[in-house]
């Protein structure tokens, strides 16, 4: 796909002191549209994943750390509060946000302090491309991709007209703009 850029090594430009405990600041969605569809999911994978990596021995034997905070919806703006939090706590990555609106408000914020920023649902096309300094990953499928084979699937069933109803937000947007 050409919208999809090669990308090489991981080459942060930053030095963090540690302090030998992999601490995690979740940045999931509990309230809002989201937090009803994907917040018990998402919590429970986190809450999964921390408790199988400490009975594994944790991060270089010591025990990981998970702090889960609310991301919300834009409005009211409940991220700004956490990250900051987060950060001041010296986090070594952040989980989320769950929205890529979200993300793209505080991946700065993150970033700069250079930190990993890792969304389970981030779908935005904005992140494909990013200037992140390779602190930016996430594991759904980028709109391009999605809009894509939606397309491909309406062609393959036989479909010649299709109207599309999409949610006029950034992510059904987003998803329209590739399917077309």
């Amino acid at each position: 796909i050409a919208a999809l850029r090669e990308v090489g090594p991981a080459d942060p430009d930053c030095e963090n002191d540690s302090d030998g405990t992999f601490n995690v600041g979740g940045l999931l969605a509990q309230t809002g549209d989201l937090g009803e569809i994907l917040g018990a999911p998402q919590a429970a994978g986190a809450t999964l994943a921390v408790e199988d990596i400490n009975a594994a021995g944790g991060v270089n034997g010591q025990p990981m750390g998970y702090d889960p905070k609310d991301s919300g919806d834009a409005d009211p703006d409940l991220a700004t509060p956490a990250v900051n939090e987060h950060l001041q706590a010296g986090v070594d990555a952040v989980l989320g946000a769950s929205a890529s609106q979200i993300s793209s408000n505080q991946i700065e914020a993150i970033i700069g302090e250079c930190t990993i920023m890792f969304s389970p649902s981030n779908t935005g096309p904005v992140f494909t491309t990013y200037d992140d300094n390779d602190l930016y990953f996430r594991t759904a499928a980028a709109d391009i991709l999605q809009g894509r084979v939606i397309a491909q699937l309406a062609i393959d069933e036989g479909m010649e007209n299709a109207v599309i109803m999409a949610r006029q937000d950034p992510y059904g947007e987003g998803l329209l703009t590739y399917i077309e």
